[in-house]
């Protein structure tokens, strides 16, 4: 259902309604919005003859003057509540105005109303030999309903597959390999590699017939190991998992529009960070990330087949042939799916962070993207850095440091056995010297444990990449300053 907005100059625009919450450029005025979630009640859709088929939105105000006008008659059409309506029913039309009075006589129409030529017309019926009656009732219980059926039978056998292979109305079968083994899939005449844990698929497939075709999963020795009744349906595709032994998520079809209101905090981790305290925060987080992906999570499914008439696929990925893409350009692909099909995790953006969400997977990796203006004002390890005596170094040097950063990202990640959570954040800082301004990179990496004997301590380390400012030169150093699970801190020199 179309959506109707507009502009701040007052042109009305119109846009399908999923283009909701996208950018717009105004076509009269140019001003650049955003596309509301729903049709403002200033716009009208109306259709009359020579309009587009899709109609033409107009002002409310402006409609309603040029329907006082007869621009619009009450049999012209208006779009409400998702139907097309004469405008009569919607809105006061004034009536049409009276057809003009006939001139001269009128003339007869039909032979019915001439008047009868006296002793010709009963001379002529006289010698007539009289009709039978047609039996209306042996033609409606014989000879209609057989031709109805054959019209129906040949619609069906002849036309409409005829229509479907001119116009490439055709389905799109998406085969998984559920095995270790190589197999060959054969399916409406097509024969296609099938390789071990991988997928192949049938493109542009038109059905002649409809019903439940074959799909045969064979063996390189011919032996068939899967044999499955895929429905071939026009603009129908299928998603196959041979066996039923894999497991698929659905999620919320409308998951990437539900997650823009979702946010979570991450300006406590910068001051642990600028503490140079443990950023227990980050679990708490991961958590939190974690439950706003269940919410969009349908549920588990290990079915053996998945159409399109009750699925999305665009997480799963089927590629179009350059020919259907061609024939079918100027038309909307996204097949009418209620529910997200996915085969793994899928990727989650909201507003302060990003993550691979997986239900049978806590552990999953997650990038938070830090405030805007979070800095390091108070780095401790600064210090500690600028008093390390480096190797070879003269009296009268110094090591380069910035304390006032402005970091943007932290990595967290988890082991496969889910028994430490690693936390990493890179950047860089511009420090200004007397002759030239130079760059030094500051790396951060913090491990927690989360079983054994550790388990709930962390463990961190600094990596300054840098100089060491001289008289005459800028000598580049790297130090390692670092921290273990029992507390104990060590700065090192990397290299010469």
């Amino acid at each position: 259902m179309p959506i109707l907005f507009k502009c701040k100059c007052g042109a009305p625009g119109m846009v399908p309604d999923e283009q909701a919450g996208q950018n717009y450029t105004c076509h009269t005025c140019g001003h650049e919005g955003v596309i509301p979630s729903e049709s403002s009640d200033d716009c009208v859709l109306v259709f009359k003859d020579g309009f587009p088929n899709e109609g033409t939105p107009y002002d409310k105000s402006d409609f309603l003057t040029k329907l006082s006008e007869r621009f619009f008659t009450g049999h012209d059409l208006v779009f409400v509540k998702g139907s097309w309506l004469p405008i009569s029913v919607v809105f006061d039309a004034p009536p049409l105005p009276a057809p003009p009075p006939p001139v001269g006589d009128e003339i007869a129409s039909t032979f019915a109303e001439l008047p009868p030529i006296p002793g010709v017309y009963a001379d002529y019926l006289k010698k007539q030999p009289k009709l039978r009656k047609l039996n209306v009732k042996l033609l409606l219980r014989t000879v209609l309903p057989a031709a109805l059926a054959l019209l129906i039978i040949s619609y069906f056998l002849i036309f409409k597959p005829i229509r479907n292979k001119v116009k490439l109305r055709c389905s799109y079968v998406l085969v998984f390999n559920p095995d270790s083994k190589n197999y060959v899939a054969e399916l409406g005449g097509k024969k296609l590699n099938l390789p071990a844990n991988s997928t192949c698929l049938f493109q542009d497939m038109v059905p002649w017939f409809y019903g439940k075709k074959s799909l045969r999963i064979k063996e390189q020795g011919g032996a068939v190991a899967y044999n499955v009744k895929v429905p071939l349906l026009p603009h129908y595709d299928l998603v196959v998992s041979p066996g039923k032994k894999l497991k698929f998520e659905t999620y919320e079809e409308a998951y990437q529009r539900n997650l823009k209101s979702e946010s979570v905090k991450t300006d406590a981790v910068i001051k642990e960070l600028a503490a140079n305290a443990v950023p227990a925060s980050l679990h708490s987080i991961c958590h939190e990330l974690y439950d706003i992906g269940i919410k969009q999570h349908i549920n588990s499914l290990d079915d053996e087949i998945f159409s399109s008439a009750q699925y999305s696929f665009g997480l799963i990925g089927i590629r179009r042939s350059e020919k259907y893409m061609e024939k079918h350009k100027n038309e909307n692909l996204q097949r009418p799916g209620k529910a997200e099909l996915a085969r793994k995790g899928i990727k989650f953006k909201i507003e302060n962070a990003s993550f691979v969400f997986d239900v049978n997977d806590r552990n999953t990796n997650y990038t938070l993207n830090l405030p805007k203006d979070s800095r390091f004002p108070d780095i401790k390890i600064c210090d500690g850095i600028k008093k390390f005596k480096i190797k070879k170094q003269n009296p009268d040097t110094y090591i380069a440091t910035q304390q006032s950063t402005n970091p943007k990202q932290i990595s967290v990640s988890f082991d496969a056995k889910g028994e430490k959570m690693t936390a990493v954040m890179e950047f860089k800082a511009a420090i200004p010297l007397k002759k030239e301004t130079i760059t030094c990179t500051w790396k951060y990496k913090a491990t927690q444990f989360l079983s054994g004997p550790n388990n709930g301590k962390w463990c961190w380390e600094w990596h300054y990449i840098g100089y060491v400012v001289q008289k005459w030169s800028n000598l580049p150093v790297e130090i390692l300053y670092s921290r273990d699970v029992n507390g104990n801190e060590k700065i090192s020199q990397i290299g010469n």
